[in-house]
């Protein structure tokens, strides 16, 4: 539920309450002086801002193995995934290759391969239909992020600026 008063903006989750005034520094040191377009977008801010003290694993697609590789646009044929910790700033890289040539189920599996990582968020491009049913049954939110690089996904990421998806943008067997 989204509501504005006096340039106060607050988002109840099932967690905890998330509160905005602009040029406000809250504990975690998140400047809170952008604006949110929507109430999505607030709400992507204030689940971000959760998992950060929680320290949450976010999974992003890619195909190299360091943060300034190119953040790929496709999830379940993606060559790899980066895994972040956000509590102790560390990441491990999981091989997908085994679903890049994949005749079916490459999103299924790759939704798997990120579930057991235990990421609890995935930035990609863009997710198929049973991929993104996977994901959802097992708890993981999906964001969406056109950036070029990893570093860029995460950046955003943390700053709350991307938007959660809501469902499959692609049809399956997308390569």
């Amino acid at each position: 539920m989204l509501s504005q008063t006096e340039g106060l903006c607050c988002f109840e989750t099932g967690f905890s309450v998330c509160l905005w005034k602009p040029g406000f520094l809250n504990q975690s040191g998140w400047h809170s002086d952008m604006r949110w377009s929507s109430e999505k977008n607030l709400q992507a801010f204030c689940l971000t801002l959760m998992e950060r003290r929680r320290g949450v694993k976010v999974a992003f697609t890619t195909s190299g193995d360091h943060f300034d590789a190119s953040l790929d646009s496709r999830f379940g044929r993606a060559p790899k995934f980066l895994i972040y910790d956000m509590d102790s700033e560390t990441f491990e890289i999981i091989d997908n290759k085994q679903n890049l040539n994949a005749a079916q189920g490459a999103g299924i599996q790759s939704a798997e391969t990120v579930a057991r990582s235990g990421a609890k968020a995935l930035v990609t491009g863009h997710c198929g239909p049973n991929a993104f049913r996977v994901l959802s049954a097992a708890g993981i939110r999906i964001f969406h992020s056109d950036a070029k690089t990893v570093a860029a996904a995460l950046e955003e990421y943390r700053r709350g600026l991307l938007p959660v998806v809501d469902g499959a943008d692609q049809e399956g067997h997308w390569i």
